[in-house]
């Protein structure tokens, strides 16, 4: 089986373990935005924020390092797996003895930072049940095997939505949430070493580890700006708005990067082992790039307009007046989401290609730029002013960061032009057509009409696309005779196989 064969099968699995996990996730969001006050949310989101930051340090790096090395891997996984297990214990302490301190640098109500400390520290458990599974979930992605990661995902996914339901129908408010997370940490780790071969060995080689770290700290680093990035909005939100509009930004970004996220998940699972398996052929790395690209801005580009043009009508329906507040917010940020999405194989390619400090300098210079305009932008125009900021930043981020991937994969501006333009106005014209077509739909309930409303638009954007765009064609015609050609080995009778 080629590269290309791997990462496609690959793509395929992990695409259904998301579609299934995520669809859980988005209807317990849902339950969760309705059942809950948005102060409740908010708490929650403070102790996400913390927890996400030390997580950073749970692998430092050495996970994207395992999968880089093309030798001693049993070895190198082995030091992984002790490295992880000992950060975890570490940061799971420092949770527990600092939890306090911790949660004050983002709030300074008494009362919020109590009831923040008490969640963080259970929910902190996570951070070593999760070590204990994650070299098995690396190794398997390092060989693109992600057929057997599909059951554990999905299934502990499950579980979370299970004991969420139970318990916050009970009247458990944020704690549904999370003892819903801890009973989906445990089902994946017991289903992830239930089906995996790897075991560790008592043994540590530290000219192993040595080597790993040299690759892995620009990892580690670029990780840790990334995420203050992401975060540092949310803590100067927190502090000087409150969780109310810490709750309605959350929202706003969640959903406004949800095409991004999931993209970006599926892509950069996949990617940066397939990128990194013909590194050395820039040509071949090169049309690998440009290709899977054109296929994300296929998809993510609709999602994205979609969700800018029905924001007040999927706000409404779904949760009422409770968040009205976000409806530009949430508009202005699919800029930011859509960015992301396209820039999905961007950071593979720099991995693959050995430039991790490129990484960290990218991070580096957006940190700085975001720390020196949040202030003025959360204190003058809220959490409007954050978006702005946001979105802006991203813009120029993208514009770095295909730069510096041109330098290794030698691809021209123009290549990204032909690629995103064409998609970007199909789908704004068939976004305008839609939203024109759905006060007539205004007879049909919400639940009806909305989705019936999105459909006609990302209908009319494929019919458009269809037409214009033969790489389009291509792929629809290639994933119809992939799927029909698996449905076919799925009903060959058993005697037939092999």
């Amino acid at each position: 089986m080629t590269y290309r064969q791997q990462a496609r099968k690959s793509l395929y699995w992990v695409a259904m373990a998301q579609v299934a996990s995520k669809a859980l996730g988005f209807l317990r969001s849902l339950l969760l935005y309705n059942w809950l006050a948005r102060s409740l949310l908010g708490l929650v989101g403070m102790a996400d924020l913390v927890l996400n930051a030390l997580l950073l340090f749970q692998e430092l790096g050495f996970s994207s390092a395992l999968i880089y090395r093309k030798d001693r891997t049993d070895e190198a996984a082995g030091v992984t797996f002790w490295i992880v297990m000992g950060t975890s214990l570490v940061l799971y302490l420092i949770v527990v003895l600092g939890a306090y301190p911790l949660v004050a640098l983002i709030t300074s109500d008494p009362g919020t930072i109590g009831t923040v400390v008490g969640i963080l520290r259970v929910l902190a458990l996570t951070i070593p049940l999760s070590g204990l599974s994650l070299v098995q979930l690396v190794l398997m992605t390092k060989e693109l095997d992600f057929r057997r990661r599909v059951i554990p995902e999905v299934l502990s996914a499950a579980v979370n939505l299970t004991v969420v339901i139970l318990l916050a129908s009970r009247g458990r408010g944020v704690w549904s949430i999370v003892y819903g997370r801890l009973a989906e940490c445990i089902t994946l780790g017991i289903l992830v070493w239930s089906i995996s071969r790897w075991r560790p060995r008592l043994r540590f080689n530290r000219a192993v580890a040595w080597e790993m770290f040299n690759y892995a700290r620009h990892i580690v680093g670029s990780q840790v700006l990334i995420f203050f990035i992401t975060n540092i909005d949310n803590a100067f939100i927190s502090r000087f708005l409150g969780t109310y509009a810490l709750g309605g930004y959350d929202a706003a970004y969640t959903l406004a990067n949800r095409p991004a996220t999931e993209i970006t998940r599926l892509f950069g699972q996949v990617m940066f082992p397939a990128f990194s398996k013909v590194r050395d052929d820039v040509v071949e790395l090169r049309a690998f790039f440009l290709r899977t690209t054109r296929y994300i801005a296929y998809i993510s580009i609709p999602l994205s307009v979609c969700i800018a043009v029905f924001a007040d009508k999927f706000l409404t329906f779904a949760y009422g007046s409770k968040f009205l507040d976000i409806i530009w917010p949430l508009r202005i940020l699919t800029i930011y989401g859509l960015l992301r999405s396209v820039a999905a194989n961007m950071g593979g390619i720099l991995k693959a290609g050995g430039k991790p400090n490129w990484l960290f300098n990218i991070a580096a210079a957006r940190l700085a730029v975001m720390a020196a305009l949040l202030y003025p932008a959360t204190v003058r125009y809220g959490i409007l002013g954050v978006s702005v900021l946001s979105a802006a930043v991203s813009i120029v981020d993208f514009a770095v960061s295909t730069w510096l991937v041109n330098r290794i994969v030698q691809a021209r501006m123009l290549d990204y032009v032909s690629m995103l333009l064409p998609p970007f106005l199909i789908a704004v014209a068939a976004g305008a057509a839609a939203n024109a077509l759905y006060p007539h739909l205004a007879f049909l309930k919400g639940f009806i009409a909305l989705p019936l409303g999105g459909g006609i638009m990302l209908g009319l954007y494929g019919v458009v696309l269809w037409l214009v765009a033969p790489e389009a064609r291509q792929l629809v015609e290639g994933l119809y005779n992939d799927i029909k050609q698996r449905g076919r080995l799925m009903l060959r009778p058993r005697g037939e196989l092999g």
